[in-house]
């Protein structure tokens, strides 16, 4: 007679690893290390460029940039791709899979990492269109282009949707607040945050495309 007990506690145990499996820890591994690397320089690199054109920062932005929230958002960052690098690399020594859902809560929280760095952004200049129409908001592409080496379809598209929502949610709550006035009413609008929401998602499709 099968025992229950035993069978529900096989669900639960986490899933041995198959060939793909394998294959995938391996290229997550890569995948977290180039996010580390990214922005781990990226940090080093702003903070030379902080002290070194300081002043001349400061006149262009009016004194608003926030340096220390933008810089400790890259490294918290940088450090979360470490960590997770470590534990991927723990699983593959242990031939252990990772559930789905842990993958999917890392693409969250990834993504979330740049909604943050615009958010940020947003309450620190005079006016969300500042941020929203940044080089910040690439970074978006970042994650979405390195999310092919997740080698799952539905996390790539997952990867794209999000950053798609979160772009479109902090165009809809700030840009109607704080409109500009300007005879062009194009940037006080959130038309273009809807395409290049559309966009986002769109590029988390590549796999199928």
């Amino acid at each position: 007679m099968v025992n229950p007990i035993q069978e529900l506690t096989k669900k639960f145990k986490k899933p041995t690893m198959d060939p793909l499996s394998y294959e995938i820890l391996k290229s997550e591994i890569i995948r977290t290390k180039i996010l580390f690397i990214f922005f781990a320089s990226t940090s080093v690199i702003m903070s030379v460029i902080f002290v070194v054109f300081h002043e001349w920062i400061v006149k262009e932005t009016g004194g608003h940039f926030p340096f220390y929230a933008v810089l400790g958002v890259n490294l918290g960052t940088a450090i979360y791709e470490l960590i997770i690098n470590r534990v991927f690399n723990r699983f593959l020594q242990k031939r252990k899979g990772v559930f789905s859902v842990a993958r999917f809560g890392n693409v969250l929280i990834e993504i979330s990492s740049v909604g943050l760095l615009l958010w940020f952004n947003i309450g620190a200049f005079a006016s969300p269109l500042i941020p929203l129409y940044s080089p910040a908001v690439l970074t978006f592409f970042i994650f979405i282009i390195l999310s092919v080496l997740r080698l799952e379809f539905w996390l790539s598209a997952f990867t794209g949707f999000v950053a798609g929502a979160e772009l479109l949610v902090l165009a809809i709550l700030y840009i109607p607040q704080n409109p500009i006035p300007m005879p062009i009413n194009f940037f006080n609008s959130v038309a273009p945050f809807i395409s290049k929401s559309l966009l986002f998602s769109l590029a988390g499709l590549q796999r199928v495309l």
